[in-house]
């Protein structure tokens, strides 16, 4: 495994303006800010559930995010914010 990816998986704070399925594979993350994604969706959010670490989740005008999303998200106990 190239060391890229051995460093990725300590990664604890990640703000990106673009989505990427590979978010799945960085489950120490604490924090993720996808506002203003238009790419993301409720497939896409489903995925986070991955990171089990996630405490504050912004997911701020992704128009293509529904509120059936809140429902899935609920499975991430340890978020204590989200902006939606």
């Amino acid at each position: 495994m190239p060391a890229t990816h051995t460093h990725a998986r300590k990664l604890k704070r990640l703000c990106i303006p673009v989505c990427a399925s590979a978010l799945a594979q960085l489950s120490s993350l604490t924090s993720l800010r996808l506002a203003r994604c238009p790419d993301i969706t409720d497939d896409g959010v489903a995925l986070l559930t991955a990171c089990t670490r996630l405490s504050a989740l912004s997911l701020a005008h992704c128009s293509s995010v529904s509120a059936a999303s809140l429902f899935v998200l609920s499975g991430l106990t340890g978020l204590a914010s989200l902006e939606f």
